[in-house]
């Protein structure tokens, strides 16, 4: 199947119905945005885990974690630290999501969608509008696979929390509980029950230096007493370069001072660029100015993945437990844009 096929009517008609039938269900007034839902759909490898939004009277929708990796996303974004911009969780997300909005919020297509459908919705949080969100790129238009995921997801997304609720099943979300609904072949019937939130397979890809000249080119500059920040993420300045396909964040890299807030280097990347060809080209640039570093903060894993080996042989002090409060600082208006 074309990723860029868009999803046919047919298709249109059964996920709104079921937006409707999500809609009269309220999930968001029994669940928070951390209660998640675990379907074991049959075609499927790994769960889909379900994540309700609007329990806040917000913004009211639900989203569909496909997998694993998809679920670290969502726990990105939850753990995200305090003053970090929303942006650099929200460019890493891994979802379909269904929100309901106002009328103006949907484009005229969606709205001669929803006409061609049958579908009439009148009123504020009422119309319901669904969004592909994939790591380094623009929310988009969901196309006709995501659709049939989407579909199938949803459906038992109506089954589980009607089980929930009708059949009296309790989650104690507190600790560390989810709702499991998956098919049993041998009742020929989905099933309902208390599952432990899943251990998420760890997916570690430590970038080793081999290059021992490069290492000792790097050691051979004098070792400052600066302590400085690099970081690698999407900027939100979407660029769309086919209609065919949803928009692209560009990704920058950027290094700062952790005292200061000045910046020493920043490098906006090529579409084909390697993370790690980005993230040694800004750092061999900083020590070639103005020498070793005595330590280096970083964000998250992403980037601590691509230095850890190179701090180690170079002696240089990495840090992950306070990400880069100074380029948020610099990033806020990034956020404003966003």
């Amino acid at each position: 199947m074309n990723k860029h096929e868009k999803p046919t009517i047919e298709q249109w008609r059964q996920i709104l119905d079921t937006a409707v039938a999500i809609k009269e269900l309220t999930p968001w007034e029994l669940l928070w945005d951390n209660d998640l839902i675990m379907i074991q759909l049959p075609e499927q490898k790994e769960p889909v885990f379900c994540c309700v939004m609007g329990k806040n009277g917000e913004c009211y929708g639900l989203s569909f974690y496909f997998g694993y990796k998809a679920l670290r996303s969502y726990y990105r974004m939850l753990e995200a630290p305090e003053g970090e911009p929303a942006f650099i969780s929200m460019s890493v997300q891994d979802c379909i999501t269904c929100y309901y909005g106002d009328r103006e919020e949907l484009t005229e297509e969606e709205r001669g969608i929803i006409k061609q459908t049958g579908h009439k919705f009148r009123g504020r949080n009422e119309w319901p509008f669904f969004k592909s969100m994939r790591p380094g790129y623009y929310p988009w238009f969901i196309n006709r696979k995501e659709a049939g995921l989407l579909i199938r997801a949803a459906e038992q997304f109506v089954g589980a929390y009607t089980a929930m609720t009708e059949e009296g099943i309790y989650v104690d979300y507190e600790a560390d509980e989810v709702l499991y609904r998956h098919f049993d072949a041998e009742k020929d019937a989905w099933v309902n029950g208390i599952a432990d939130v899943p251990s998420i397979p760890v997916d570690v890809h430590k970038f080793i230096i081999h290059d021992e000249l490069f290492v000792a080119r790097l050691k051979s500059h004098k070792k400052n007493k600066s302590t400085v920040e690099l970081d690698l993420f999407h900027v939100p300045a979407p660029i769309l370069e086919s209609r065919n396909e949803a928009p692209y964040l560009p990704r920058m890299c950027l290094l700062v001072d952790s005292s200061s807030g000045k910046v020493y280097e920043q490098n906006l990347l090529e579409r084909d660029t390697p993370d790690t060809d980005g993230v040694f080209d800004i750092l061999q640039s900083y020590i070639n100015r103005f020498g070793m570093p005595h330590a280096l903060r970083v964000r998250d894993g992403r980037v601590s993945d691509i230095l850890e080996d190179f701090c180690a042989k170079a002696g240089i002090r990495l840090v992950t437990e306070i990400g880069c409060p100074m380029i948020d600082e610099f990033l806020e208006s990034f956020d404003e844009f966003m």
